[in-house]
């Protein structure tokens, strides 16, 4: 057994089942709403919380926690640092991530619209953004920060760590896999993009026993997001901008090139691992 699946074997398996109640625990929002109050002012009954914020913000505090007890049990818990080769492959995918997400959302995602449920449909197209310029000024940092910086370490260790390997000790790696992927995918609220996202980040795992390569394609994806979302705030969000056979050629491009890069990655930590 490997350093990496021993430290998260032994005890954390399945305490990222906490995680699921800090995102959809209704007491998240009056939480939200008692800080705002707090450093901005205003009445509470009338606040609507930024949720991203808070589901971030909460799983942060957990994380360091675990985080802490496995450091002290194990010495380790992201496994070997990468050489700059692996590490500018991260880079790559996570630049391809942003791709495939964009070339799903425009091609998959548009051609089920009409057969979505009212619900569903208006959640994922409503004219809604993360961040607005109305919004104070801290709650936009923090917010970017919780995307950019604390998400990549937080979610690789929750998904690619404590979920994979401590399920895969007793399920096996692909029920291990398809389990925490699709979890991934149901918090993030996009079950086709996020599943094959965490999919892949979940081979690359268990493959090269470290968590790097994951946390710096996860980083550099979220990085371009929160660009994305600075140049966008204020902005009306328009979704028919793509037809749906440029985004299924984006999709399947940026797929092609993600699952190549992700086998590449893993014979590269594997040659590392071996000289």
């Amino acid at each position: 057994m490997s350093n990496l699946q021993n430290t998260y074997q032994k005890r954390s398996g399945w305490w990222c089942l906490l995680l699921l109640p800090l995102h959809i625990v209704p007491i998240i929002f009056l939480i939200a709403a008692a800080a705002q109050v707090a450093f901005v002012g205003g009445d509470v009954d009338s606040y609507e919380p930024d949720w991203l914020l808070v589901s971030l913000s909460l799983p942060w505090l957990f994380f360091w926690v675990v985080a802490l007890m496995l450091y002290r049990q194990h010495g380790s818990i992201y496994g070997p640092v990468p050489n700059a080769q692996i590490s500018l492959s991260s880079i790559v995918l996570g630049v391809l991530f942003v791709g495939m997400s964009i070339g799903i959302y425009y091609s998959v995602y548009e051609l089920l619209r009409p057969f979505m449920p009212e619900g569903l449909a208006s959640y994922t197209f409503d004219d809604t953004q993360i961040i607005s310029p109305d919004m104070p000024a801290w709650i936009i940092v923090a917010t970017l920060l919780g995307i950019v910086v604390v998400a990549p370490f937080v979610e690789e260790i929750i998904f690619r760590g404590m979920a994979l390997f401590g399920m895969a000790k007793k399920l096996g790696f692909w029920p291990a896999a398809v389990i925490s992927s699709l979890l991934f995918g149901l918090l993030h609220g996009d079950i086709i993009g996020a599943f094959i996202f965490a999919m892949l980040l979940c081979y690359i795992t268990w493959q090269a026993q470290t968590l790097w390569p994951a946390i710096i394609a996860h980083f550099v994806n979220n990085l371009l997001a929160g660009v994305g979302m600075l140049l966008m705030m204020g902005e009306p969000v328009e979704y028919d901008v793509v037809e749906p056979w440029i985004g299924g050629i984006i999709m399947l491009v940026s797929l092609v090139g993600a699952f190549w890069l992700s086998y590449r990655i893993t014979k590269k930590t594997a040659k590392q691992a071996n000289a």
